[in-house]
């Protein structure tokens, strides 16, 4: 995401620290739309802490895709006629939608809650992560070697 960000057109716009007021000319003379501009802050904001965070960037990035991985895992064992062994999933594990929004939010609930972890301890983040990415592994090559 951040990669189209940067290479997005509208880059050439100020930066977050030039904070124009909504819709003001910029040096030129274009209106800055203000959504444009929290968006640019976002970027900025997001980028500064993901140099500074760059092993959580990492593993978060894989959290994610092992949980993207355990979606479509889920979806072909199903697909080949198993049944989707947590009961809390299994009413939604046939609806594929709502089975990925609910999976995706649990993985963001998952990395915002690690962030307050790791807050208090990166140590305990750093292990909570990694044991997160494992578990996740191990769910989502027995899905695909079923």
């Amino acid at each position: 995401m951040s990669i189209a960000l940067a290479n997005a057109p509208f880059v050439h716009a100020q930066s977050a620290t030039e904070t124009p007021s909504a819709m003001s000319p910029g040096s030129d003379g274009e209106h800055r739309n203000p959504a444009v501009v929290r968006l640019i802050e976002w970027r900025d904001t997001f980028g500064a802490w993901r140099q500074s965070n760059r092993a959580f960037f990492g593993l978060y990035a894989s959290y994610a895709a092992l949980e993207v991985g355990d979606v479509h895992s889920t979806r072909r064992a199903l697909g080949r006629g198993e049944v989707e062994s947590n009961a809390v999933m299994r009413g939604l594990a046939g609806h594929t939608a709502a089975f990925t929004l609910v999976k995706m939010g649990g993985a963001a609930s998952t990395i915002y809650l690690v962030e307050r972890v790791r807050r208090q301890s990166r140590k305990k983040a750093v292990l909570l992560v990694i044991g997160l990415d494992s578990a996740y592994g191990i769910i989502v090559a027995k899905n695909y070697h079923r």
